[in-house]
């Protein structure tokens, strides 16, 4: 039995079913609005050149669907090859870069399809590639023998940023599937505040609009985790739980904040009807990580007393003070607009319990 087939195999043991691969355009038809990625999660995204007629039948997208198909993918695929684009609307470039934009942003991984030619030089890929080369959840195909200038010059930077080439599409499939498939991890985030303009320049977040603060939050989350995984947000998630219906998770374990306590409580009504959240209504819940304990809230000095064996995690400051000598911060704000895996709040409670943070760290005062 090859690789593959093993891979495919303890994944439908797991599902207890094979899935379809569910195929995401940018529009239906050429009077049709662009398709809506509002509830799309769990997302591959195909980069790479685009056919410019015979959409269907050039694509090299539609090829490989059977790929993600036997890795037994259950999810989306995004192909931004648009077979609908009306080259006469004026305003047709800039919204399909929005919404690739959007979409790229959303995805959990991105393939970067780079065995171009003459015909389809690809360039929009080489943009597209600098612009996320930075993110987890990048992947690179690029066949050996594929010597186009550009990707000698691609080839360098993805080894500058340990990022690695796959010489074949199956490779790369397979590696984003086990990466999507991975086993389930733990993360830590807060005070996200989904869609609320106030804290641009309340936390002096360096996006100029509330859209590109969100897709950011979005990507850093959805790139780094994923279905199987067990998220803590602890408070002040933004303006509506709407925008779970584009986030990784298996289930979210919510602590309330003083947004939704205080400033728009009602929208705690439609977090109670999904069943796939945890709402904490006591303020606070504990954690055992095998190595440390944590208390969880989203007000660090707000809470019964906290005792010796124990850390705070905590949100609420956006990151003016990231440790304390009993706390961390998870907030976005301190961690470059990311949540916080399990393995990362455990080495800085490490830091803390080592002493490797002294009082010039955690004093709140200059002497």
């Amino acid at each position: 039995m090859e690789k593959k087939d093993i891979f495919c195999s303890i994944y439908n043991e797991a599902n207890k079913k094979k899935s379809k691969v569910k195929v995401i355009y940018p529009q239906e038809n050429k009077t049709s609005p662009f398709t809506s990625l509002d509830n799309v999660k769990n997302s591959i995204f195909l980069a790479g050149p685009c056919p410019r007629s015979n959409y269907r039948a050039t694509d090299w997208r539609e090829k490989t669907y059977g790929i993600l198909e036997n890795l037994c993918f259950d999810g989306y695929v995004i192909n931004p090859t648009n077979e609908n684009y009306n080259e006469k609307d004026p305003d047709a470039l800039k919204k399909q870069t929005e919404w690739e934009y959007e979409a790229m942003h959303k995805a959990s991984a991105i393939i970067f399809n780079l065995d171009r030619n003459e015909e389809h030089p690809g360039m929009t890929t080489c943009v597209e590639i600098a612009t996320y080369w930075n993110y987890p959840g990048i992947y690179v195909y690029m066949p050996d023998d594929n010597k186009m200038t550009p990707n000698k010059y691609i080839r360098i930077h993805c080894a500058e940023k340990g990022i690695p080439i796959y010489n074949t599409l199956e490779d790369c499939y397979a590696a984003v599937v086990r990466d999507l498939n991975r086993p389930g991890k733990v993360w830590y985030t807060s005070d996200t505040h989904f869609g609320q303009e106030r804290t641009l320049n309340f936390s002096k977040r360096p996006f100029k609009t509330v859209r590109e603060m969100d897709l950011e939050l979005i990507s850093n989350w959805n790139k780094r985790v994923r279905h199987n995984d067990i998220v803590y947000h602890l408070g002040d998630f933004g303006e509506s739980f709407d925008y779970l219906n584009c986030l990784n998770f298996k289930t979210l374990n919510f602590v309330k904040g003083n947004y939704e306590k205080d400033k728009i409580p009602e929208i705690m009504k439609d977090l109670k009807k999904r069943d796939d959240v945890n709402i904490y209504d006591n303020d606070e819940c504990t954690v055992d990580s095998g190595e440390f304990h944590y208390i969880l809230r989203h007000e660090p000095v707000i809470g019964k007393k906290i005792s010796k064996d124990m850390l705070c995690l905590y949100g609420h400051i956006h990151g003016r003070t990231l440790v304390k000598t009993n706390g961390i911060d998870v907030g976005v704000d301190g961690h470059l607009y990311a949540p916080m895996s399990q393995e990362d709040v455990d080495f800085f409670a490490n830091a803390i319990k080592q002493g490797f943070y002294d009082e010039n760290v955690t004093s709140m005062d200059c002497k």
